[in-house]
C-alpha cells in the first residue's frame, strides 16, 4: 500500500478489497481514493498526476524556503557573530538567502489564500451591499473567490462556514497575518524606496524580512483560528510542519 503523502487531495480510503469494473484492476483495503487530473504532454501522451491540495503544497514549498534562508543564516553566522557589523561571505548567498525568504513569504500567504477560496463550497451564495446599504446583491463561490479580498473572506465569508467569530483586530492571529501581508505585498509590489538602501535606522523591506518569524507558522494562527476547535480536520493540517 502506497504511503498517503500528507499534501494529496485524498477523498478516503477503501474499506474493502474491490476489483474495478472499467479495467479489471483490484484496489486493496485501506488504499487512498484520491484525485488524478490527467495532464496533456507533447507528443500525445498524457501524465496522470495526483491532484494536491493546494493550501498544503503552498505551505510545504514555504517550509523548504525558509528552511534553505534559515540555513544560509546560519552558514554566515548572521545570528550569531559578535560582530557589530555582519555581511554574508559571498553575493550569491545573499541574494540566494533573499530568494529563499521571499519564496517562503509569498508562498504562505498564497497558501491563505488557497485555504479561504477551498473552504467556500460550491453551493455558498452571500449577499452584500452593491456600492451602498440599500441595494443588495448576491455572489456564488466563483464570484467570491475573484471579488472579494483575502481579508474580507477571512472575516466576512470564513467564520459563517466555520462557526467562528471573525479574527480580525484579535491578537496575536491578525498581527501574525498582517506582518505576513505586509511582507507579502511589498515583494509583490516592490517599491523603489522599500528596497534600495536606506541605511541602518530606517525601516525597509529586507530588515522586515530578516525580523519576520516563520512565515508558514505566521499562516497557521489563521488556519487554527478557523480549523482547531472543529470535530473533523483536514489531515494537512493535522501533519502540519513545526
Amino acid at each position: 500500500m502506497e504511503k498517503k503523502d500528507w499534501r494529496v487531495k485524498a477523498l478516503g480510503t477503501v474499506t474493502e478489497n474491490t476489483v474495478l469494473p472499467w479495467n479489471g484492476h483490484q484496489i486493496l483495503k485501506g488504499d487512498i481514493i484520491k484525485l488524478v487530473s490527467i495532464v496533456d504532454l507533447p507528443k500525445k501522451r498524457t501524465l496522470s498526476l495526483p491532484v494536491p491540495n493546494v493550501t498544503a503544497l503552498y505551505i510545504s514549498h514555504s517550509e523548504k524556503a525558509w528552511n534553505e534562508f534559515k540555513a544560509l543564516r546560519t552558514k554566515h553566522k548572521i545570528d550569531t557573530s559578535l560582530k557589530k557589523d555582519i555581511t554574508f561571505n559571498s553575493d550569491e548567498d545573499a541574494f540566494n538567502a533573499l530568494e529563499s525568504i521571499a519564496t517562503s513569504v509569498i508562498l504562505a500567504f498564497t497558501a491563505i489564500e488557497s485555504f479561504c477560496n477551498d473552504s467556500i463550497p460550491f453551493e455558498h451564495k452571500v449577499w452584500h451591499e452593491k456600492r451602498s446599504k440599500i441595494i443588495l446583491e448576491k455572489s456564488e463561490k466563483k464570484e467570491i473567490e475573484r471579488t472579494f479580498s483575502t481579508e474580507k473572506k477571512l472575516n466576512d465569508i470564513l467564520p459563517e462556514i466555520y462557526g467562528v467569530d471573525p479574527p480580525k483586530g484579535k491578537s496575536p492571529i491578525w498581527v501574525s497575518y498582517k506582518n505576513l501581508k505586509t511582507c507579502r505585498d511589498a515583494l509583490i509590489h516592490a517599491k523603489t524606496h522599500e528596497t534600495s538602501s536606506v541605511g541602518s535606522g530606517k525601516i525597509n523591506l529586507w530588515d522586515k524580512l530578516f525580523k519576520l518569524q516563520k512565515p508558514y507558522l505566521l499562516a497557521k494562527d489563521i488556519f487554527n483560528w478557523y480549523l482547531s476547535k472543529q470535530e473533523e480536520q483536514p489531515d494537512w493540517y493535522k501533519k502540519y510542519p513545526k
